[in-house]
C-alpha cells in the first residue's frame, strides 16, 4: 500500500486494545483507549509513527476484546470477529514499550485525551501487548 493511502486510512482513528490476559486460550483485552482527533495534519504523521513500529505481529488465536461485542445482544465478545480490524486488515499488536516512546510526539501533546490515554500506558507493564485497532 502507498504512504498516502496508509496516511488516507489512518486519518479516520485508531483504538488501542492493551491486553488483560495474554495465556493460552485466555487472550483478552477489556480496555479500549481511543486515540482522539485534533489536527488531521498531526494525526496522520502521528499515526504514521505508530506504523513504523510495525512489524508487530498478530494478535494470538482466541484473542477477544469488547470491539467484538455484537451491539444488538450486548453479550459476550464474538471471538469469531476478533481477528481484523474495523479496515478488515488483520489486528496486530505492540507492546506498550514501544508505544510510550511517542510520549512526546504532537500527536499525543496536542490533546488532554491523548496525554490522558499515553500516561494511562506509562502506569501498565512495558512488555503488555498492545492490539492496534484502525478504523
Amino acid at each position: 500500500m502507498c504512504h498516502s493511502c496508509r496516511t488516507q486510512r489512518h486519518r479516520h482513528g485508531l483504538t488501542l486494545l492493551p491486553f488483560d490476559s495474554d495465556s493460552e486460550g485466555s487472550c483478552r483485552s477489556s480496555t479500549i483507549l481511543e486515540c482522539s482527533g485534533g489536527d488531521t495534519d498531526v494525526n496522520a504523521k502521528f499515526f504514521d509513527q505508530i506504523e513504523k513500529l510495525l512489524p508487530s505481529a498478530r494478535v494470538p488465536e482466541g484473542f477477544n476484546s469488547w470491539m467484538d461485542l455484537d451491539r444488538e445482544d450486548d453479550e459476550e465478545p464474538d471471538s469469531s470477529r476478533n481477528k481484523r480490524n474495523g479496515l478488515g486488515e488483520p489486528l496486530l499488536y505492540v507492546t506498550v514499550e514501544q508505544l510510550v516512546r511517542l510520549a512526546s510526539h504532537e500527536g499525543v501533546t496536542s490533546t488532554p485525551h491523548n496525554k490522558a490515554t499515553w500516561a494511562y500506558l506509562a502506569q501498565i507493564s512495558p512488555k503488555t501487548k498492545v492490539a492496534l485497532y484502525w478504523n
